[in-house]
C-alpha cells in the first residue's frame, strides 16, 4: 500500500513538470499600463515570443509576434492619450522602440535606435546608417511623413555615438553633434512634418 501511494504521488507530480526539449511555457500576461482607461499588456505567447496588447475602452490592438531578446526587458518609456512608446534594449548600443498609436485597427511601429521623442507633436528622432548618408530622421509616428536631418557620417560602429544633444523647440529640433572630421556642430532645423 505504502509503494503504491508512493508511486502514485511521484506519477502525480512528475505529470506537472516538462522535458527539457519542450518549449511550450503556459501563457502570461503582464500589465504595463491600465490608467484612465488606457493598457498596454505584455502576453507571453510561447516559443520565447510576445505580442503587445493595447488599446482603451473602446477597442483592443494586438501587434504581430515579437521574438524575446535575452539581453533587455521591454520597458515603459511614456504614454498619453495618443500613443504608448516603450523601449527594450538588445545588446551594447544595441536598443529599440516600439510605439503604439491608441487608434482602432493600428499596428506598432518599431524604431531601432531612437535618440528623442516629442510626445505632443508625436515624432521620434532616430539614428539612421542607412546608404543615403544621412544621420538622422525624423518620422511621425501617426502619420508615417518622414524627415532627414544632417547628411554626414559618424565615425565609429553606432551612428548615435556622434549625437550629443537633441532637443525640440517648438517647431525646431535643435541638434548637437560631433561631425566625421572631430569637430562639434550644432544646427537648428525647422521640423516640417
Amino acid at each position: 500500500m505504502l509503494v503504491i501511494s508512493i508511486i502514485s504521488i511521484s506519477n502525480l507530480f512528475c505529470t506537472h513538470f516538462k522535458d527539457e526539449g519542450e518549449t511550450n511555457k503556459p501563457e502570461r500576461i503582464d500589465t504595463l499600463i491600465n490608467s484612465e482607461g488606457i493598457y498596454l499588456f505584455i502576453k507571453t505567447t510561447g516559443e520565447k515570443q510576445y505580442v503587445l496588447v493595447w488599446g482603451n475602452t473602446f477597442f483592443q490592438n494586438v501587434s504581430n509576434p515579437i521574438k524575446e531578446l535575452p539581453n533587455g526587458k521591454i520597458r515603459l518609456k511614456w504614454y498619453n492619450k495618443q500613443a504608448i512608446c516603450v523601449e527594450q534594449g538588445c545588446g551594447t548600443s544595441c536598443f529599440f522602440s516600439y510605439i503604439l498609436p491608441i487608434q482602432e485597427d493600428a499596428s506598432e511601429k518599431f524604431y531601432m535606435y531612437p535618440l528623442a521623442y516629442n510626445q505632443i507633436r508625436l515624432v521620434v528622432v532616430y539614428s539612421n546608417d542607412g546608404p543615403d548618408g544621412y544621420l538622422l530622421r525624423v518620422q511621425n509616428v501617426i502619420t508615417g511623413k518622414e524627415q532627414k536631418l544632417i547628411r554626414e557620417s559618424c565615425k565609429g560602429p553606432f551612428a548615435g555615438y556622434c549625437i550629443n544633444k537633441i532637443e525640440f523647440e517648438g517647431n525646431f529640433i535643435r541638434v548637437n553633434w560631433v561631425s566625421s572630421n572631430g569637430t562639434q556642430q550644432e544646427e537648428v532645423f525647422a521640423l516640417l512634418i
